[in-house]
């Protein structure tokens, strides 16, 4: 399956998480080639998956936007990146992958196994992947902040 097929998925679940637990409306720009643009972001979850397809789908944001989504998340201020935020990112990359999961089923009866989320720190921090796969993003806005929704996902074995 195409990885343009799983994208809309991924961003549907991207949008409901945010408006449901965050009560945030995030603004989708058209998906972009991470492989011919480097993205840079301070604080990314990322998850595993396989099965029908296999690969990563990662959440990246800069550190202001993770902290505000962990105040909102806990109801409470949060200013600086802490394990709390850390928290706050991971789940949402869990709530975000598994969202897709229950779209895709629906409409390509594709399903798989999520991993346990990572996340990764480090001021203006890139990814890395494979030679020759392809690895989509969708830019998302809230209130001039960008984060991004980047698919690195390929046919299960």
């Amino acid at each position: 399956m195409e990885i343009d097929k799983i994208l809309n998925p991924f961003k549907d679940s991207v949008i409901h998480v945010f408006n449901t637990m965050l009560n945030l409306e995030p603004l989708a720009e058209d998906a972009i080639n991470v492989l011919e643009r480097e993205i840079t972001s301070d604080i990314t979850g990322t998850i595993g998956v396989i099965g029908d397809i296999t690969g990563t789908a990662s959440v990246r944001f800069p550190r202001a936007l993770a902290c505000r989504i962990a105040s909102l998340m806990m109801g409470t201020e949060i200013h600086e990146i802490n394990n709390v935020v850390k928290d706050a990112i991971g789940e949402i990359a869990n709530m975000v992958t598994g969202g897709a999961k229950g779209i895709l089923i629906q409409l390509h009866e594709i399903s798989y196994k999520l991993a346990i989320p990572t996340v990764i720190l480090g001021s203006d921090h890139t990814l890395s992947y494979p030679t020759g796969i392809t690895v989509k993003a969708i830019p998302f806005i809230i209130d001039d902040q960008k984060f991004y929704l980047e698919i690195c996902l390929k046919n299960g074995e």
